[in-house]
């Protein structure tokens, strides 16, 4: 019914999926892998009209360390 599209934060706010590169999990029992690419990772339901009306998701991504 919808996906996990991973996209950048340019896509995540103009609601466009599909660049080359972007990572679609459509199972339902994914799991995504926070990377450190960035201080955000942000994915968007690419199923029309779902990122329009509210289906994506910006995650900020911190490093703490334990010691």
């Amino acid at each position: 019914m919808h996906n996990v599209v991973v996209v950048n934060k340019d896509e995540s706010f103009f609601c466009r999926a599909g660049a080359v590169g972007d990572d679609i999990y459509t199972s339902g029992y994914d799991k995504l892998e926070l990377s450190n690419q960035g201080p955000k990772m942000y994915a968007i339901s690419s199923k029309f009209g779902d990122c329009e009306h509210g289906m994506r998701i910006e995650v900020p991504i911190t490093t703490k360390m334990i010691h």
